[in-house]
Order: structure tokens, then C-alpha cells, then sequence
């Protein structure tokens, strides 16, 4: 049985699962044979979306109907650490010491305060090639299926995390990339391309953001723990280095 959703929900949604699939307004509007703008208009709620249109788009974006218009962004509520590519921090103040308390994460904000905002995923993409830029969010985007899904259960508050990861940035996928994004949510993804982990910052970064994407429910899963342990080995984190974040991540555990 369809549950419709609100409104709000029912836009979250229809981006979500868009750009989860690494699609362009355009290319789903060509790929449906809908009018041009319309499903920007369904996304903005200028225009009420039709059963017919749902149902093509649930199948084109791979995904269940319920998900998709009962998409529950819960962003007023999210349990983040720290205002990370533009999410509220209100619940997890230890935690967000703990972040700080990395070296190197302190050092990519340049600052005390615990805020890091879209400045500090600029300065990562800064550090990495412009040619590499794509396939270091197609990268992402593996990983942090792989890792929602790692408990056997995916949360609405982990896919607004995603959702909040791709918003305001705009790339195409190929068939093969997004078969791979969506093969990770069945299957431990472990990529083969490693340049675009090359320099110690990003991994340190990269690997907190697969810890922050873990507690958004204010609580980690040893399964999501072992899956993040086995991503920092692959992308060649230095064990002193994985020592040091996973010592500070047990603290956070202990404290509760």
C-alpha cells in the first residue's frame, strides 16, 4: 500500500533518488519524455506529481515507490556532529570534540570553533586534481552505500546525510559508475582507484565522514565500525594514523 508522504518529503525524495543516480533534470525529463522543467517543477512542488510519473520514475531511479514520495529528510533532527557541508549540530557536542581533537581535521577548518561547513569540503576538493573530482564523489557515493547498508538496515536519517552530501554539486555518472553506486548497497565496496586518496588529509577526512555518516542515529554499529576499519586499511591510512581516529572513536563509545 502507497503511503503518501508530505510535500516536503516528496521533494527530498524526488532529489535524493535523482541525484543518487547521477541524473540531470534534463536527462530524466528526456528518458520519460516529459516536458521541459517539469520535473524541476515536481521538485519545487510548483506541480503536484502525478501516480503514472512516480511509478516511471521509482523504476527508473531504481527504488521503492514508498521511498520515494515518503522520503523523510529529517533535517531539523539530524544527529550530526558538526555543521558539515552545511548540517545542524545541536546533540553530539562530545563527539565533535573528538573530531577536533585530530590534528589534521583541526587543520582543515583552521579554526577552534566546531564548524566546519561547505569551506571544508572545498578545501579536500582543492587537494584533489580537478580531473579526479568526479570520481572521487562517485567514490564517495560507493562507500557510503556500502556503509549505510552495512547493518542490514537503511535509516532515513543515513540517506539525508547522502542527500546532504550531494546538494549544490552537479556531475554525471556513467552506466557502469552507477551500476556500481547501486551494487554497493548489496555488496562491501572496495575501489580500485586510490589516487584520488592520495594525500593523508583526505583520508583522514575522508574516513570521518564515514564516521559521522554512521552516528547520524547517535550510535555505531560494530558492523558499520568493521566495514569503515577495512576502508581505511584499503585506501592505505596509516596504521598509527587509523590507531590514533579509532582510539578517539572508543572514547566517544565509552562516554556514550
Amino acid at each position: 500500500m502507497l503511503k503518501n508522504g508530505s510535500e516536503e518529503q516528496v521533494q527530498d525524495g524526488l532529489r535524493y533518488w535523482r541525484k543518487l543516480n547521477g541524473l540531470t533534470q534534463k536527462e530524466v525529463e528526456a528518458v520519460l519524455g516529459l516536458r521541459a522543467l517539469s520535473i524541476h517543477d515536481y521538485e519545487k512542488g510548483r506541480l503536484k506529481l502525478p501516480m503514472d510519473v512516480a511509478i516511471q520514475l521509482a523504476r527508473l531511479y531504481q527504488t521503492d515507490l514508498n521511498q520515494l514520495v515518503n522520503f523523510e529528510a529529517e533535517k531539523k533532527n539530524l544527529s550530526v556532529p558538526f555543521q558539515l557541508l552545511g548540517l545542524q549540530n545541536n546533540q553530539m557536542d562530545h563527539f565533535s570534540k573528538l573530531v577536533f581533537a585530530d590534528p589534521i581535521m583541526l587543520g582543515i577548518s583552521g579554526r577552534v570553533e566546531q564548524d566546519f561547513g561547505e569551506n571544508c569540503f572545498l578545501k579536500i576538493l582543492d587537494m584533489i586534481p580537478k580531473r579526479n573530482h568526479e570520481e572521487f564523489f562517485v567514490e564517495l557515493l560507493c562507500y557510503l552505500n556500502s556503509l549505510i547498508a552495512a547493518d542490514k538496515k537503511i535509516l532515513n536519517k543515513e540517506l539525508s546525510f547522502c542527500s546532504e552530501i550531494l546538494k549544490g554539486f552537479s556531475f554525471k555518472v556513467s552506466g557502469p559508475q552507477r551500476k556500481a553506486i547501486q551494487d554497493a548497497l548489496e555488496q562491501q565496496y572496495f575501489g580500485q582507484n586510490l589516487e584520488v586518496f592520495k594525500q593523508r588529509t583526505v583520508k583522514h577526512f575522508f574516513i570521518w565522514l564515514l564516521i559521522l555518516a554512521a552516528v547520524v542515529d547517535g550510535k555505531l554499529d560494530y558492523r558499520e565500525m568493521d566495514y569503515i576499519k577495512k576502508v581505511a586499511s584499503h585506501i592505505r591510512l596509516p596504521v598509527k594514523n587509523q590507531k590514533f581516529i579509532f582510539d578517539l572513536v572508543r572514547e566517544w563509545q565509552k562516554g556514550g
